[in-house]
């Protein structure tokens, strides 16, 4: 990870954290006169400002929660458990309980056994990232 201070001043400083490939940044507010924070922001780059995404630590998943984000991207319909411990080559009670904190954390929606990634607004709660999604009503062919 990346690290560069941008600013600092004998009472404060402010510092942003960034991935070498990723355009999502971590800033990292301290001082005397200011409450500790860090906060997650993503570049824009075509528009050339910097987007606040909230608190870092609510972006912030763990490398098998993103390998199990990343598999039911690619399986819109969703998994069952043991496949996705089968394609993880994980134990399917590790995988069956980490499902069940992602769930309890809003990360994925479960309907008759399968898993599937949550969207709301048409956002990720997984990753917090923008994705459309056309959404089927009664009737719909």
């Amino acid at each position: 990870m990346a690290r560069s201070v941008f600013r600092e001043r004998p009472t404060e400083s402010w510092s942003l954290r960034r991935d070498r490939t990723s355009t999502d940044s971590t800033l990292f507010l301290t001082g005397r006169d200011i409450e500790e924070r860090e906060i997650a922001i993503a570049a824009d780059v075509a528009a050339g400002i910097f987007r606040e995404l909230g608190p870092a630590a609510a972006r912030r998943i763990s490398r098998e929660r993103d390998e199990i984000l990343a598999l039911l991207e690619r399986h819109p319909n969703g998994l069952r458990p043991r496949d996705i411990a089968d394609l993880l080559g994980k134990s399917q009670n590790a995988t069956r309980a980490l499902l069940w904190k992602m769930t309890d954390d809003g990360q994925v929606t479960t309907d008759m056994g399968r898993y599937e990634r949550k969207f709301v607004d048409g956002v990720d709660a997984g990753n917090g990232q923008q994705h459309q999604q056309r959404l089927a009503f009664p009737g719909d062919n």
